[in-house]
């Protein structure tokens, strides 16, 4: 929520309309051929999921690839700086609420599980300082290693099991507020 980056063609191909590429290629500031990858992969399922299938096809032949990964290729991006970030989410959440408003919805938004209190902590701040209603299903302290898959980010079955109990009421009383 925080960053512009965009999953690129696996993007294009699952979520963006043809007629949004321009915008999007703006507001990213992407150049013309990453404009037109994004357009081409809108209308090509093989052009739009070709990394992800490679990334599958790396992974599934060589199960350590990951490891390897880690090891040679240094981390994307410096650490986002907390009061920026804030301050880009609750813009973008204030987005998203306009636009579901807009064609008559209530935007609620769900904080993705994290082990880090951090995240936990900007998601509540951008939710005060937007006025979207936001969700922290599981605080980071009662969620375990043991809950996440290998890569520390995903929640493994148990894990997505517990999660899914705890949403479950939140989103009813949300919904159906009595």
């Amino acid at each position: 929520m925080a960053v512009n980056d965009l999953r690129g063609a696996f993007f294009a191909n699952h979520m963006m309309l043809p007629g949004d590429v321009l915008r999007v290629s703006r507001d990213a500031s992407l150049s013309p051929t990453q404009t037109f990858s994004l357009f081409l992969a809108h209308f090509s399922y093989y052009y739009g999921t070709r990394l992800e299938t490679r990334k599958f096809l790396l992974t599934s032949l060589m199960p350590t690839f990951q490891t390897l990964r880690a090891s040679i290729v240094p981390p994307s991006r410096p650490p986002l700086d907390p009061v920026h970030a804030v301050a880009v989410m609750a813009d973008r959440l204030r987005q998203f609420d306009g636009l579901v408003r807009a064609h008559g919805g209530r935007f609620i938004f769900v904080e993705a599980s994290t082990r880090r209190s951090s995240d936990e902590s900007w998601a509540l701040e951008t939710a005060a300082r937007s006025g979207v209603h936001v969700l922290v299903t599981m605080p980071a302290a009662s969620l375990h290693d043991s809950d996440f898959q290998e890569d520390h980010e995903h929640l493994n079955e148990s894990g997505a099991a517990r999660y899914t109990a705890a949403l479950t009421p939140l989103l009813r009383r949300s919904l159906n507020p009595k």
